[in-house]
């Protein structure tokens, strides 16, 4: 697998992981000085930050599903090789809970620029070490869901 083939990967392993709550796979792929910010909604500095942002309950969100495409990836092939930029669109399909208990759909679109690092020494491969969210447009649902 190539580099930048290996880097979409994480990618496409960072929305599911979204999707499912799975922390887990969420804390594997991303640096210790994980670095994240999501437009004006809020920004955290370190793994464990972000972490607990997404570990918090929400009841309004039931589901939701991230899609991105137009995945680009530039290693540092000048320097040591061992870190990446990339680009993405993103589309998201929130689904959230109406206080009467109702459903309803919510989407969003942004612009993620992300920055990657390899670790030479261990097998670990690529992590996410910064993740830029652009909105770039949102249902008025999602700030129903979101709180924003």
């Amino acid at each position: 697998m190539t580099d930048p083939e290996a880097i979409a990967s994480v990618l496409a392993r960072y929305c599911h992981g979204l999707d499912d709550r799975d922390l887990d796979t969420l804390a594997a792929i991303t640096t210790d000085d994980l670095v994240t910010r999501h437009g004006d909604w809020f920004r955290t500095a370190g793994r464990d930050q972000w972490l607990a942002v997404l570990a918090t309950p929400n009841p309004r969100l039931v589901a939701t599903q991230h899609v991105v495409s137009n995945v680009l990836v530039d290693v540092d092939v000048e320097g040591d090789g061992l870190t990446a930029r990339g680009r993405a669109s993103m589309q998201a399909l929130h689904v959230g809970r109406a206080e009467d208990g109702s459903t309803f759909a919510a989407s969003g679109w942004a612009s993620y620029r992300l920055e990657f690092r390899r670790d030479p020494i261990t097998p670990d491969g690529w992590r996410i070490a910064a993740i830029d969210v652009e909105h770039l447009w949102d249902d008025p649902g999602v700030a129903v869901i979101f709180d924003v």
